[in-house]
């Protein structure tokens, strides 16, 4: 079942509607229609599971089945040691490390490091 995310869903009368450019996401790429399964999350720990029940020109309807609450953080502390890179490499890795939930960062001189 696809997941798809909506940073501010509306919820009205257990139908959540899905706007602007999400839309086109929604049937250009990944190709669904009326009748699919989808689950969308909103980034705070909510997620819907529903099925698509109208498609507008500019929203499409989803009649939410179940609404699951979900930690938004992970429960394991990882992390990750390494030597210094040059340039803006070490920028790059801290903010990819960052995006995966790693807690912590040590960095280190190493007889290889530049």
């Amino acid at each position: 079942m696809p997941r798809f995310y909506v940073p501010q869903p509306r919820i009205e009368e257990g139908m959540l509607s899905v706007e602007g450019n999400e839309v086109k996401h929604l049937r250009k790429v990944l190709r669904l229609k009326a009748g699919d399964e989808i689950i969308v999350f909103d980034g705070f720990g909510k997620e819907y599971e529903g099925t698509i029940v109208e498609e507008r020109p500019s929203s499409v309807l989803i009649k939410i089945q179940n609404i699951f609450s979900t930690a938004t953080e992970s429960p394991i502390d990882i992390t990750v040691a390494q030597s210094l890179l040059k340039g803006e490499k070490m920028d790059y890795l801290i903010q990819k490390a960052t995006e995966l939930g790693v807690k912590r960062i040590a960095p280190f001189f190493s007889s290889r490091s530049v």
